[in-house]
């Protein structure tokens, strides 16, 4: 594979998620010119620190690296991957910066004098790191002895503690979270305004100080008293509010008509505090609101006297209501609704305890039903169908060499059909985890909710909701989420398309099924990789899926576990001792890759029946710990592998045989042996067939052609090798339309 070009790596910065600006490294690269490149694998790190890698899939040739350290100096390195291999790698460096471009101003600084103080207002600049801004003050216009005030995230500001008509001068600037500062807007000048009743001396107001048609109430001892037309006087004689009209005091309030009610002209000139604790019910329910609008204190109300049938529809607004006037037990059942509650009026110390359950929640909740979500080491569990007459096969990411796709810690799943998958055909892996199980348990009404990362190539893809009834059979509209292509898959959660839904099971159903499905679009040989996968109930009132959780809810019934439902995650630490283990329970395809260490096995455990064909080679065999004598060894078990060849590419097919691989073995003395050859092939339209020929020392030892419709295939051969050097020639062909992509060849020759 060619190495990339053109590797450039540039200091940046780049937005956090918390909107903080870090220092970033900008890498591109001109991609590796080779057919079967699909990505490249892009590596950094410090001095003598650890390399650092993330794989970016074609066409990008760019990535930037985020968060690093500013003033460090980087060492990065790119080089292309297939399918099954990474090529060479071209190197640079860069010393990362930190952000120093300063924030933009605040604009539109006004200053309005208010009671006692001034406030300020302004528009806040748009950067993204926009930490604070600081507001300064000074007596003067002057910038000398100006000081700091106080700081804000907000586009208001109020002084307080201002003597009436104290004048300041205001300057603002921005601050960005990395502390850059931006310069100083122009100053603007504020003056305080408005007087306190302490700021009035007593005595000082008096008739002449009023404003025209503004006229005090003054006392008289009795209406005998004389006084000016429109004079208004309080008759200490007998309590009443007199007006003079024509040189006589006409009372102001008429007295109560007849069945002690107020007729509608009375009311017009009644003042509130007139009637302070004075009406009852009976007398309220002839008042029509128009003529008590705004003129009821919560003095004036009896103490529960109002009651439901008293409120108009939407009369209790915000206003009305004084600080903490609403308790538990104002509230009738039901009567608080989602539409009733402002954004943000519901705070912690507001919620009685265990007032939020999951059914209060638009959240979805619950465990998660999928106990292989991410098919980590085997496809248990899940089941492949297909529609159109597509074939296809579902396995694992990591255990068939496709690991680059798989979600790193987790792992993945897929789906994929050799050859082209046109449109209307398609492959899917239902969950389907046996025992009489097609999904889960469910009933007509329950809420059904279902998630999975999907990776998307040369198709699209969706996931979906099946209802099953108790016979078996499929029922009602089935739930999709939308259609996507956009993501393939590989280490991190951003590579993935989240897919999503929630449903309703109709009457009838009896269990749920969760498919993901791969929808041809007329490309070749597509995938669909699928991992987190979550399957459960949720509460009655969700109208979100809950977050993935890892599946593994372990079924028990009769003592018994269910089969796969205990996943190594689900262990904990050393909880597997031998006592634990059923006999014979401990197979080859449960124990993970490098699981099994020496101070895990007892002495003499390991016996030759214990031992696969073989198994043991010489890269398995530490020398230091080697305490195997030969009475141990069965004759021939032990082999050592004598030559291994690679090759990438071979050519299209032209019916005629061209070299794949040429090497050479060497042998001191007459041995047997064994040859393995696997490769992998393409179409460019429908399949074609191949065949390969394996040539030692110019005889033909094996001729094997392929199936059509197989891009994997292998095959072995026994060898007979005399004492010299020998020379081993694998040679393929295929029909025209057929591409050879890798070859590999392995001879073992058993020692002596």
């Amino acid at each position: 594979i060619p190495a990339p070009t053109n590797l450039a790596a540039v200091s940046t910065t780049a937005i956090q998620a918390d909107g903080s600006i870090a220092p970033a490294i900008d890498v591109s690269w001109t991609a590796s010119n080779h057919a079967f490149v699909t990505a490249h694998e892009v590596q950094w790190r410090v001095p003598a620190g650890a390399w650092l890698s993330r794989d970016v899939a074609l066409p990008a040739t760019h990535l930037v690296i985020e968060p690093v350290i500013s003033g460090v100096f980087y060492k990065i390195q790119v080089r292309g991957v297939t399918g099954l291999t990474r090529g060479p790698w071209t190197a640079t460096t860069q010393t990362a910066t930190a952000d120093t471009t300063p924030p933009a101003l605040p604009t539109g600084l006004t200053a309005a004098g208010v009671l006692r103080g001034i406030a300020l207002a302004w528009t806040l600049p748009t950067d993204r790191d926009l930490a604070a801004i600081e507001i300064y003050e000074n007596a003067s216009s002057s910038t000398t002895g100006r000081t700091k005030i106080g700081e804000t995230r907000a586009s208001v500001y109020l002084r307080t503690g201002l003597a009436p008509s104290d004048s300041r001068w205001y300057w603002l600037r921005s601050r960005d979270t990395t502390g850059n500062l931006s310069a100083y807007p122009a100053a603007v000048q504020g003056t305080a305004s408005a007087l306190l009743t302490t700021d009035i001396t007593d005595g000082i107001i008096n008739t002449a100080k009023f404003a025209a048609g503004i006229a005090p109430v003054v006392l008289i001892d009795n209406l005998s008293v004389t006084a000016a037309n429109d004079t208004v006087a309080l008759n200490k004689a007998d309590g009443k509010l007199y007006t003079r009209v024509a040189g006589a005091w006409i009372q102001t309030i008429q007295p109560l008509g007849p069945a002690g009610t107020l007729t509608s002209a009375q009311i017009e000139s009644l003042a509130a505090a007139k009637v302070a604790g004075q009406l009852t019910n009976a007398q309220l329910a002839d008042i029509a609101a128009s003529k008590v609008t705004g003129q009821i204190t919560g003095t004036q109300i009896t103490d529960l006297a109002i009651s439901t049938p008293k409120l108009a529809a939407g009369a209790v607004t915000t206003a009305k209501l004084v600080a903490n006037a609403v308790t538990a037990n104002e509230l009738a059942a039901n009567a608080v609704t989602a539409v009733k509650i402002s954004a943000g009026a519901i705070e912690t110390q507001k919620l009685a305890a265990g007032a939020v359950t999951t059914e209060k929640l638009s959240v979805g909740s619950g465990t998660n039903d999928v106990w292989n979500s991410c098919c980590t080491r085997t496809t248990d569990g899940w089941v492949l169908g297909a529609v159109g007459g597509l074939a296809g096969t579902l396995g694992v990411a990591t255990r068939d060499g496709l690991s680059a796709y798989a979600l790193h810690a987790f792992g993945a799943g897929y789906v994929s059909a050799p050859g082209t998958a046109a449109a209307g055909q398609a492959l899917y892996a239902d969950w389907s985890p046996g025992s009489g199980a097609i999904g889960i348990p469910c009933k007509g009404g329950d809420r059904i909710q279902a998630r999975a990362l999907l990776g998307i190539h040369r198709c699209t893809a969706r996931i979906a909701i099946f209802w099953i009834n108790g016979s078996g059979v499929g029922i009602g509209t089935p739930v999709y989420s939308p259609i996507t292509s956009d993501k393939v898959g590989g280490a991190f959660e951003t590579d993935w398309s989240p897919h999503t839904i929630i449903g309703t099971a109709p009457s009838g159903a009896g269990q749920a099924l969760l498919r993901v499905e791969m929808l041809g679009t007329g490309g070749g040989n597509p995938y669909c990789f699928f991992t987190q996968a979550l399957l459960s109930k949720a509460p009655v009132n969700a109208t979100e899926v809950a977050p993935w959780s890892a599946g593994g809810v372990t079924d028990i019934s009769g003592g018994q576990l269910r089969t796969g439902s205990v996943q190594a995650e689900v262990i904990a630490a050393g909880a597997i001792t031998a006592d634990k283990l059923a006999v014979n329970s401990v197979i080859a395809g449960k124990i993970a890759v490098g699981a099994v260490n020496a101070d895990q096995i007892a002495a003499g455990a390991i016996r030759a029946s214990k031992l696969a064909s073989e198994e043991i080679i010489s890269q398995t065999i530490q020398v230091a710990n080697l305490i195997i004598g030969t009475t141990k060894i069965v004759a021939n078990a032990v082999t050592t592998l004598a030559t291994e060849y690679f090759a990438h590419g071979g050519g299209n097919g032209s019916n005629v045989y061209v070299t794949a691989n040429a090497f050479s073995v060497n042998v001191p003395d007459a041995r047997d042996g064994s040859l393995l050859v696997c490769w992998t092939q393409g179409y460019t339209a429908t399949p074609r067939a191949s065949a390969i020929r394996v040539d030692v020392d110019g005889v033909v030892i094996r001729e094997f052609a392929t199936n059509a419709t197989v891009n994997f295939n292998t095959i072995t051969s026994s060898l007979s090798l005399s004492a010299g050097n020998h020379v081993v020639v694998v040679y393929w062909k295929g029909e025209p339309g057929c591409l050879l992509y890798d070859v590999n060849s392995v001879v073992l020759v058993r020692a002596k």
